[in-house]
């Protein structure tokens, strides 16, 4: 026999019985939002991702399109991976798992939206979000498999980035 430890399902269980709040605010502390979506445009291709007439007026001036798009990827992600009996399974939409919490964004390149356990007491959510990060971040090194991206997720995220330029 092999003297490596074995995870018991019951442990495996436990992570899969947590349910994930769909609202990225709500699920974790976010400091410095717009200069975390600053950093992952430059993260991304470079894309438009402001609107040359915007349809609605939002604070955020320089990224709404990015800023639409994640907050509707980390709710679809949050929501498959809720509906997901199965833990392998959930952990392709969603990776939780003690201290560290991370998906994928979708975008073209893979980027991973990265949380810590929130240990600010001035905060009462679980997660907090550290940022937005490559797939060789160190941030990512013990996260094995990484979150991937549906291909009908991807073809959303198309539609979205279209109809922001579109109406450019």
């Amino acid at each position: 026999g092999t003297d490596a430890p074995c995870k018991n399902d019951t442990d495996k269980m436990k992570e899969t019985d947590m349910t994930l709040l769909p609202d990225l605010f709500s699920f974790a502390y976010v400091p410095g939002w717009y200069c975390q979506l600053d950093k992952l445009a430059e993260l991304a291709r470079p894309e438009p991702w402001r609107f040359r007439e915007p349809i609605c007026s939002t604070k955020n001036q320089d990224t709404p399109i990015l800023e639409c798009y994640i907050h509707a990827i980390f709710k679809k992600q949050a929501i498959d991976f809720n509906e997901e009996k199965n833990p392998e399974k959930a952990a392709q939409y969603f990776h939780v798992e003690n201290e560290y919490a991370c998906f994928h964004t979708g975008l073209y390149k893979a980027i991973y939206g990265c949380f810590d356990r929130n240990k600010r007491q001035a905060s009462m959510l679980d997660w907090y979000f550290r940022g937005f990060a490559g797939e060789t971040s160190p941030w990512l090194k013990y996260v094995s498999p990484l979150p991937n991206i549906s291909t009908e997720t991807n073809q959303s995220y198309q539609s979205i980035s279209q109809e922001g330029k579109e109406h450019g």
